[in-house]
């Protein structure tokens, strides 16, 4: 009966230690580079997560900063695993502002916990694109003034 008992607990032991942690493991793409996004799809692979911690999400990060040195900026595009705490744009942007050779900061990310959730580009907004309706207004506006100006300084 011992012999029975100590068999069931040692199979038991076996699934706990080797089947059950790839149930709860998280894998992610992976890839770095400061040229582009295609760049780093290349060098794309898959890594599980858990092996650095077991709370990490899957992150696609665009981390933009700005060089005191030359003023050059500098565009880092990437896939990894991430802490879960710090899956937030001010985490980001104030870890790379302790560098002291930054002038500006400025991420772009999106978190997820699928397998391989991470997958593709990360987009952009344009924050500071105008749509195509707003200049024939702008163009309007600029015009009206110039005529209020003009008729202003004729009758002066």
């Amino acid at each position: 009966m011992k012999t029975h008992f100590n068999a069931v607990f040692f199979m038991a032991a076996v699934f706990l230690i080797v089947l059950l942690p790839e149930g709860f493991s998280l894998d992610c793409h992976t890839c770095y580079s400061s040229l582009s996004w295609d760049d780093c799809l290349k060098s794309s692979r898959v890594i599980n997560c858990s092996l650095f911690d077991p709370e990490a999400v899957c992150i696609k990060m665009i981390q933009a900063k700005r060089l005191i040195s030359n003023n050059q900026q500098v565009v880092v595009f990437g896939k990894f695993c991430y802490a879960k705490g710090n899956c937030d744009t001010k985490s980001c942007e104030d870890s790379m502002r302790t560098d002291n050779k930054i002038r500006a900061a400025r991420c772009y990310l999106e978190c997820c916990s699928k397998d391989l959730c991470n997958n593709g580009k990360l987009s952009i907004p344009q924050v500071s694109e105008v749509s195509k309706a707003e200049i024939p207004f702008i163009s309007c506006l600029c015009v009206m003034t110039l005529v209020v100006v003009s008729f202003i300084l004729v009758n002066d």
